[in-house]
């Protein structure tokens, strides 16, 4: 009768594991389905998802568009923060005068509240990632030239090979070429729902491509801001 007994109880424990494991076999998986996002730099196409770790799929269009030329203006007068305006435009494949209407502000220095406008958030732990946008305030010194720069400031956007453009490149920042003189006082990104919540996504869409070549590693004499 005990061993009875004994066989009864593990056919029941038997028959209520296999239940259990048929159950929880029965439950759908929870996915977590990341958008699978395509990169073409060059001639090769990667795709990823994207993680806290990848910069966003935005910053890699700016720094690409930045690093091909796509601030090279072709009008005279050349001036870093109309440039941007360009960069950005290329970057996200819009209308560039509708660009230039909403990134309004005349100077530089005051591109941060159009960048915020516009879908960008300020960090300032990303100044150094590629496809951030640097924005500087102008400092006078006496006894030096006065620049264009020390009125309305500067803006650059940082490339994917780590120079920094507007009209032209640099492998320094500006804060570190004109110390002193040029004081950053933002870093912008764009947040991936705010710009397309933002009035930049109201803009048309444009074929036109602002790239031009990938720029040398030096800061032109006439490029001094």
């Amino acid at each position: 009768m005990p061993h009875f007994r004994i066989l009864l109880g593990f056919l029941i424990a038997c028959s209520f594991l296999s239940t259990a494991t048929f159950a929880f076999s029965r439950r759908k998986p929870v996915v977590i389905d990341y958008p699978q996002t395509t990169y073409v730099q060059g001639n090769t196409t990667s795709s990823f998802t994207p993680s806290s770790s990848e910069p966003s799929t935005d910053m890699l269009k700016l720094a690409q568009s930045a690093s091909e030329g796509a601030g090279r203006l072709k009008e005279k007068g050349a001036l870093c923060y109309r440039a941007v305006k360009q960069i950005i435009a290329d970057a996200f494949g819009k209308d560039l005068a509708c660009v230039r209407g909403i990134l309004s502000s005349g100077s530089a220095k005051d591109a941060g509240g159009d960048l915020l406008k516009m879908g960008f958030i300020q960090d300032m732990s990303s100044c150094n990632k590629a496809g951030a946008v640097r924005v500087y305030k102008g400092v006078g010194a006496p006894g030096y030239r006065k620049l264009p720069g020390d009125i309305h400031g500067h803006i650059e956007v940082v490339g994917d090979e780590g120079m920094y453009h507007s009209f032209y490149s640099s492998s320094m920042s500006m804060d570190d070429s004109m110390p002193g003189r040029r004081i950053l006082t933002g870093c912008y990104v764009p947040h991936y729902d705010k710009i397309r919540s933002a009035p930049l996504s109201q803009c048309p869409n444009s074929s036109v491509s602002y790239k031009t070549h990938r720029p040398p590693s030096s800061r032109s004499k006439s490029g001094s801001q």
